[in-house]
């Protein structure tokens, strides 16, 4: 938790390049309705550089940095629930926060703004994979290379890295993840699985780099084996045996991430499926019944993986989509455009507390 003293917040905020009204509810700690409600004629897509903006008297409540503003955030749970968080947790509940290296730069949001205390993992996010088949570091200057207070220029280990050692430091209980692919690195995936000895090499690379950064565990984010994804990736129909393959080599325990996307509105992450959802259910797609986290999870389930090996992660953000004409059903599961809205930071996706706030 971030405070700020009363007296130091300024009755107005003097419009720079970059500003959004969200971006000063969350720098003022208040909402965007009340920055609105006082600044009745502001229109918020047309802010002008030097514009005036009365500030609420709201704004001078605390801050609070909580965990979603790290970008993708996925909340994990097992058989327990609303289990509380104290020292190493006993294993009683798994709770993985993402944190992506890039959210440094103009999300302003630092490894030792997690609240710690409130998970379990953390999945770094993202390294990615070398022509020479061996995992490798996705951003050497935010990874292991930026100053932050308290380093030195000569210190052997600096950036995001040195900073979740810092961490885990101060919440012994917390164990941290290099997460490997994601939807730009993916492509090499299918290459590093394609037999057994690249698929060993991938996996002792892991292991050393492990070791190296003082790392807990390894993240596979592969999207997607056999189809899908970047338009670059590699993709092979051996794909979903040589991923298991590649998951015996390396753990025990695997994440499963709901997510959705389309040109048609609807659910993000859907718990069940929808019968509302005007789209079809018959082979091969089976929307509703199967692109669900129940559909999913009881697959898994019958196809003999036991309860204990799941973890179900669930993104705290959300997507967006211009061009939807019918009201029908308020506009849910009605077609859209394939060109997607501005989000929180980038087109089509918004963060957990920009929804919270209010969209505008």
């Amino acid at each position: 938790m971030k405070s700020i003293n009363p007296s130091s917040i300024p009755s107005t905020h003097t419009i720079v390049s970059g500003d959004t009204l969200w971006l000063l509810s969350r720098k003022y700690g208040c909402t965007l309705k009340d920055i609105l409600h006082i600044n009745p004629d502001i229109v918020p897509e047309q802010l002008q550089i030097g514009q005036i903006v009365y500030l609420p008297k709201s704004a001078a409540t605390s801050i609070s940095t909580f965990i979603s503003t790290i970008t993708s955030v996925t909340t994990a749970t097992n058989q327990q629930k609303n289990t509380p968080i104290e020292g190493n947790n006993n294993n009683e509940s798994i709770i993985v926060g993402y944190f992506t290296s890039w959210s440094i730069y103009q999300r302003k949001v630092f490894v030792n703004d997690i609240s710690a205390d409130k998970i379990t993992h953390i999945n770094y996010a993202f390294a990615k994979i070398g022509s020479d088949g061996e995992i490798e570091r996705g951003d050497n200057e935010t990874d292991t290379e930026k100053l932050f207070p308290d380093d030195t220029w000569n210190q052997p280990l600096r950036g995001n890295f040195n900073q979740l050692i810092k961490i885990k430091q101060k919440y012994p209980h917390l164990r941290t993840l290099i997460s490997v692919g994601g939807w730009t690195w993916s492509k090499k995936f299918s290459d590093i699985t394609v037999n057994d000895t690249s698929r060993k090499k991938f996996a002792k690379s892991c292991v050393k780099f492990i070791e190296k950064y003082a790392l807990d565990g390894i993240d596979l984010d592969w999207e997607y084996p056999i189809s899908g994804g970047h338009e670059h990736n590699i993709c092979r129909s051996e794909d979903k045996q040589n991923y298991v393959f590649l998951l015996k080599e390396l753990c025990e325990h695997h994440n499963i991430a709901a997510r959705g996307w389309e040109t048609k509105t609807g659910h993000n992450a859907p718990l069940y499926k929808n019968d509302a959802e005007t789209v079809n259910n018959i082979a091969p797609a089976f929307i509703k019944s199967k692109f669900n986290i129940h559909g999913t999870i009881q697959a898994y389930i019958d196809a003999g993986v036991p309860r204990s090996k799941l973890i179900l992660g669930i993104p705290l953000y959300g997507r967006g989509w211009t061009g939807v004409t019918s009201a029908a059903q308020n506009g849910f599961s009605q077609p859209a455009s394939d060109q997607l809205p501005m989000g929180t930071w980038e087109k089509g996706v918004f963060d957990y507390d920009h929804i919270k706030h209010g969209l505008y």
